[in-house]
């Protein structure tokens, strides 16, 4: 018997993304209920999140005070009376005592899921005294009852989160942290005596150098992903002066051995270029960049060499061609895979030349490419096909604003078939052909003996990727699935063609 709870353990944490089945799972017995929860409480936000995938209405209120009622149900006597005695009053489900206990199931806790819970039922204009109490305890409960985080999302300067009672068991597995740089140094200077084997950091609003937490990551034992997220200055009514976080970037180069992907969000001004210089073991890089960036800064870092670089990705705003090109001709000899995602290219189209240009001269292992074109010779993309032999995946934008004909490109890809081994191969909706040609350019790939078969996508930027759009029809849809294809987006993209690592995304909520 227990021989097959496990089995049925694992084939059901399978089903860990699928709420709907999850659920229903729930209904089976009561062996099969029990497996379902622990998997549906190891990540509560998931579950508010699945309320309109399984109701099809929006439930987002109802489905937070059902999970708040379900945590004060686990709570201590001793808690629901302190509660009570300040006027916080919440109604439990059920008067009997809970059938599981759900808070020891729980892998992810979010500071600021929490946040958005306590609000929902407190209100906004609750006063923090109140706000504040109710989150110690909740807090507690997950300290006492979860013996093993895997992730903490933490932002909340109001709680003195690692100084909690039974601290040490609850977070000393932790692998994942997302954090801010305004927490007090002394809360992250006892993170730093707890945990030692975070793997990955994502210092999601960085907005001034604390030495604390600069403390934490130098003494991990294998850090090896690392972010860092500033405020966007293009959505501020007054800009950030720019400031330098000196004594994290110490930290840095102090663990330099084990960083192997560095991500920043509109916040190069921030980290020194000379610390980001000695991360020489750094596999790969995550650029996603706010209009305003600082042009000098991007200039250096393209002229920095990382000798182990492997992956490159660019998304928001899309720099000047020339630059990445820079970079490519510093770093392109070890590049196996460059996308631009998420973001428009706006520059100068002769540059996209010079790209594709220093692409094809110097990325001899690369893999998988994401590139622009704008006019329909495809010269320079062929020459990349011919140059970078081990290219197995490719996705050509249209950078400029008219709309590009299709046609040369699939005879230009036939007549040079026997120069690339694409497998997966995406075009921006912008570069147009009827379904007629796709179909008959699919047809001639599959009757070439020396060539694999394409699996066809469709790219469409801006989240809207359905038929009706940019003329693409339900026939285009049809092909497309046919030989294993879609219409993809930005997420899309980043989902099947990028290995770059990916930081969880924290939930955040606008009152502490």
């Amino acid at each position: 018997m227990m021989i097959f709870t496990k089995f049925l353990k694992k084939i059901l944490e399978f089903l860990d993304n699928d709420m709907v089945t999850l659920h229903s799972c729930l209904l089976v017995n009561e062996e099969w209920s029990k497996i379902a929860v622990e998997i549906l409480w190891k990540d509560i936000y998931k579950i508010q999140a699945s309320a309109e995938e399984l109701y099809g209405i929006e439930l987002e209120d109802e489905s937070d005070q059902n999970i708040l009622s379900t945590l004060y149900s686990c709570l201590s006597k001793e808690s629901k009376e302190l509660l009570i005695q300040n006027n916080i009053i919440i109604e439990s489900p059920t008067l009997k005592s809970p059938k599981y206990d759900y808070p020891s199931y729980c892998k992810y806790l979010d500071a600021g899921y929490i946040n958005q819970l306590i609000i929902i039922h407190l209100g906004e204009e609750s006063k923090i005294y109140e706000r504040t109490l109710l989150k110690q305890e909740i807090y507690q409960l997950f300290i006492e009852k979860s013996s093993s985080l895997l992730y903490l999302h933490f932002h909340d300067p109001h709680v003195p989160f690692p100084y909690f009672s039974g601290i040490s068991n609850s977070i000393n597995h932790l692998r994942e942290f997302s954090c801010d740089t305004s927490i007090p140094p002394s809360i992250y200077c006892r993170m730093a005596q707890l945990c030692r084997n975070i793997n990955k950091l994502l210092i999601k609003w960085v907005k001034e150098d604390n030495e604390g937490l600069a403390k934490l990551i130098q003494l991990q034992n294998n850090l090896y992903d690392i972010g860092f997220e500033c405020e966007d200055q293009d959505n501020l009514e007054e800009k950030i002066d720019p400031f330098i976080c000196t004594i994290i970037g110490n930290a840095l180069e102090s663990i330099s051995n084990s960083l192997s992907h560095l991500y920043i969000k509109n916040s190069l001004f921030c980290i020194p270029l000379s610390s980001i210089s000695n991360l020489t073991n750094l596999t790969s890089i995550d650029l996603n960049l706010e209009e305003l960036f600082p042009i000098d800064a991007l200039e250096s870092l393209c002229n920095i060499h990382f000798p182990n670089l492997s992956k490159l990705l660019i998304g928001e705003n899309i720099p000047p061609l020339v630059l990445i090109a820079n970079f490519i001709k510093t770093n392109g000899s070890s590049l196996k895979e460059i996308l631009f995602y998420n973001g428009f290219y706006n520059g100068d189209l002769d540059e996209c030349t010079i790209l594709n240009q220093m692409i094809s001269r110097t990325c001899s292992k690369l893999e998988t490419l994401m590139t622009f074109c704008y006019d329909d010779q495809f010269q320079d993309i062929i020459e990349i096909l011919i140059c970078c032999d081990n290219l197995i995946n490719l996705i050509l934008r249209n950078s400029s604003d008219e709309n590009i004909d299709a046609t040369p490109l699939f005879t230009t890809l036939l007549a040079n078939s026997s120069h690339h081994k694409l497998s997966k191969f995406c075009v921006d909706s912008k570069i147009h052909f009827t379904p007629d040609i796709l179909n008959s350019f699919l047809d001639m790939i599959d009757d070439k003996k020396n060539i694999n078969s394409i699996i066809f996508y469709i790219y469409k930027s801006g989240g809207i990727k359905y038929v009706g759009y940019d003329g693409i029809t339900n026939n285009h849809l049809l092909i497309l699935e046919s030989v294993g294809g879609c219409i993809l987006d930005d997420d899309d993209i980043i989902n099947d063609f990028s290995t770059v690592p990916k930081f969880r995304v924290p939930y955040r909520y606008s009152l502490e």
